[in-house]
């Protein structure tokens, strides 16, 4: 509790810094918060129809706390910074944005990190079940926002055809079906490869054709797949990489320079590979086949799940999503006009006149309702993305420890203090933030560990000790920071120095805390 009660006091005054961003950070706190209650909601896995609806519905602020609180904190910024006087100014302003944009992100991540510290409630049977519940009640809305789009964009009207989305799907139809001779379109053609080959090996890992073939015996049969598809997983990976390169390459260089630099032969060679059509119709034919095998597969299994007694647990988030779906339709005019206003208004107008420019083409074309509708589906299927997040990171091991929580709220104190580095702030709570999260850390991760050995509240002596010296510790550091800063003020008050003696300064006091620890365990 002294770990969470000094956490708290720190990102109140973190907090103090950035008051005007009020409305965002209340948006992230109520996410995190609902986030939290859907992972302790899900008891280790065991959900019912009607908690499924409940965790579907609630699915949606953690949605819009994410979103409202990022994209919130941002508007808000980019608002007071913007315009700037002259273009100079214009990174002084970006750091400005990203500096308050880490604190309010910081406080986010140390209060989710203080929930788990306070309550272990990240376990892998809960967050499958958590993440499955999302994504069920982002189906529906997603769906049908995609079919309205796609009704639209495939049925023929020139203006479809012209509006952004539509632009954006001929192009990329274009460029990975029919790439034109003018550009080398390695990039494109490494992204075909590497999506058809990850849908191979995913079908390979749902159909174990090497088992089925060594169930007859045939061992040669056996090792050759093995083979190939260790091949064929080493190729993916060479792709994936490259993909990247390749692709911010051809955006950055011209054609002319890449022939020049590959050779007319070279550049031929590839260009004849990389822009063959019909390779890739073939590469895409696969996929389809390979992708449509592993969803029916998917649905199959999961229908006879569901088809078993207790496996209507579905029904409850997919209730959810259509009922979402269909709020978010019948109020899809006031809620798009509310938004686009809310964003504007916080805009420099030029910038405001350019997001309109943009956006009511959009709406003209396909509507209010599709877009509504698909965004809601978004919102919704971003708590799905954060709970399967979470879910790979309990599964990886990295949030197994019983101090997770701590660290995670260490982390984001950090992350904070760094923000206010970017700022300006004030050099006393800079230090004291660095100092009061690598005691979160500390003593967080001490007192779980001792309460994992002896048990909850056996340890509360040792506790007090270890937190004492820790705490003592700091306070040396501190004063030492500020002796420094009072000795040589026109050396040390600069932002890059200020920075690199925040970092040597948390160095030194995270070795001094780990010898500490060291010797009241021993």
């Amino acid at each position: 509790m002294l770990a969470i009660g000094l956490g708290a006091v720190a990102g109140g005054l973190l907090f103090r810094e950035v008051l005007e961003l009020w409305a965002p950070v209340v948006m992230g706190v109520v996410g995190i918060l609902c986030l939290a209650a859907c992972f302790a909601l899900t008891d280790h896995g065991e959900t019912s129809p009607g908690r499924g609806f409940a965790l579907g519905l609630l699915a949606i602020p953690v949605g819009i706390g994410f979103i409202g609180g990022i994209f919130g904190t941002t508007l808000l910024l980019v608002g007071s910074q913007f315009p700037v006087p002259s273009s100079p100014l214009i990174s002084v302003a970006i750091l400005e944005i990203l500096g308050g944009l880490s604190i309010v992100i910081g406080c986010t991540i140390a209060l989710f990190g203080f929930v788990l510290g306070w309550r272990d409630i990240l376990d892998e049977p809960s967050l499958r079940a958590y993440t499955r519940i999302a994504f069920v009640t982002a189906s529906a809305p997603v769906t049908t926002g995609l079919v309205l789009f796609v009704r639209v964009a495939l049925g023929g009207a020139p203006s479809a055809s012209q509006s952004p989305f539509g632009q954006v799907l001929a192009r990329s139809v274009r460029v990975v079906f029919a790439p034109r001779l003018t550009h080398l379109h390695l990039g494109s053609f490494l992204f075909v490869f590497t999506v058809t080959g990850v849908s191979v090996l995913l079908f390979l890992r749902q159909v174990p054709v090497a088992d089925l073939l060594a169930g007859d015996g045939n061992r040669s049969r056996y090792r050759t797949v093995s083979r190939l598809t260790s091949g064929l997983r080493a190729a993916v990976s060479l792709t994936g990489v490259a993909m990247v390169p390749a692709i911010v390459i051809e955006a950055s260089v011209p054609p002319g320079q890449l022939q020049a630099a590959l050779g007319p032969g070279l550049y031929a060679a590839i260009q004849s590979v990389t822009t063959a059509g019909a390779l890739r119709v073939l590469l895409f034919g696969v996929v389809v086949v390979t992708v449509g095998w592993i969803l029916v597969d998917s649905l199959l299994r999961q229908w006879a799940e569901w088809s078993e007694p207790g496996g209507s647990q579905w029904l409850g988030p997919f209730a959810a999503g259509c009922l979402l779906t269909v709020v978010a339709a019948a109020t899809a005019g006031r809620v798009f006009d509310r938004i686009l206003t809310e964003t504007t208004a916080r805009l420099p107008s030029s910038l405001a006149l350019e997001v309109q420019s943009r956006v009511l083409p959009v709406v003209t074309v396909y509507g209010e309702t599709a877009v509504v509708v698909l965004l809601a589906g978004v919102l919704v299927a971003l708590a799905g993305v954060i709970g399967l997040s979470s879910w790979s990171a309990v599964y990886l091991g990295y949030l197994t420890d019983d101090g997770a929580g701590f660290s995670i709220a260490s982390g984001g104190l950090l992350l904070g203090a760094i923000g206010l580095v970017v700022q300006g702030g004030p050099t006393w709570l800079v230090l004291g933030t660095v100092v009061v999260s690598l005691a979160v850390w500390d003593i967080g991760n001490f007192g779980a560990e001792l309460d994992r050995e002896i048990g909850p509240g056996e340890s509360r002596a040792v506790e007090i000790v270890h937190a004492s010296a820790t705490l003592l510790v700091g306070a040396v550091a501190l004063a030492a920071a500020f002796a420094l800063l009072s000795v040589a003020p026109d050396s040390v008050s600069a932002s890059p120095r200020a920075t690199l003696a925040v970092a040597c300064l948390g160095g030194g006091f995270i070795a001094l805390s780990l010898a500490l620890r060291d010797s009241v365990l021993g």
